[in-house]
């Protein structure tokens, strides 16, 4: 769509790419004649791609299956954009179906998978049939409703963009990892030795895992 694309075939991030919070858009420009379910792009088991011909896109406990085609061989914008509070998938900007089911895994921490993808990042499978281009993932729900599509490619600069994948063969390609420490509220503890301590703790970390 904006210089060259990837024609076939899939590529992995070789690191972890993440959102570091239970939001997040996943945006791509697509081209395809295909009919079968396959997948565009996929962050953990945030996938965006379609089914029987139409856009459709899934994720930990949730899916929107739309009735929009985009299997016409022209290039379309999809994006799914998601929060707690529920996601939709729009076509060149236009929404094509939604959900109340909340962005459950947005936080997981996981590589990125753009041309094909699968519920496993090491795996292979789904592989997309045709064209995908200028991909993009952002740490926020972008969109709650219809937009214009983008008209130019992005510049990497643009507010909550954590991934970015331009998919030229001109190197510019680049991911944000997720290096910000969690920010801890409400901590208690007992000391109960010089090494040991038992309590609670919050984090703001999208998966939640903390560890001592």
């Amino acid at each position: 769509k904006f210089g060259a694309s990837l024609s076939g075939g899939y590529g992995a991030t070789s690191g972890a790419v993440t959102s570091g919070a239970v939001a997040l858009t996943l945006t791509a420009w697509v081209k395809t004649t295909a009919t079968g379910f396959q997948i565009a792009a996929h962050r953990s088991d945030v996938w965006l791609g379609s089914t029987g011909g139409n856009a459709a896109a899934g994720w930990g406990g949730g899916s929107i299956a739309t009735t929009t085609a985009i299997n016409d061989g022209a290039w379309h914008h999809l994006e799914i954009s998601g929060s707690a509070a529920g996601a939709q998938v729009t076509v060149d900007g236009v929404v094509a179906g939604s959900s109340g089911t909340a962005i459950s895994s947005a936080g997981v921490a996981t590589s990125g998978i753009v041309g094909a993808g699968s519920f496993r990042p090491v795996a292979s499978g789904y592989e997309w049939t045709g064209e995908v281009d200028e991909v993009a993932l952002f740490s926020t729900a972008l969109h709650s409703g219809g937009f214009t599509r983008p008209t130019a490619a992005f510049g990497g600069s643009e507010a909550g963009m954590v991934g970015l994948w331009h998919l030229d063969s001109a190197g510019t390609d680049s991911f944000v990892p997720d290096t910000t420490a969690p920010s801890l509220t409400s901590p208690t503890a007992t000391q109960t030795g010089s090494t040991t301590a038992s309590g609670t703790v919050s984090t703001d970390e999208g998966n939640g895992t903390l560890y001592r």
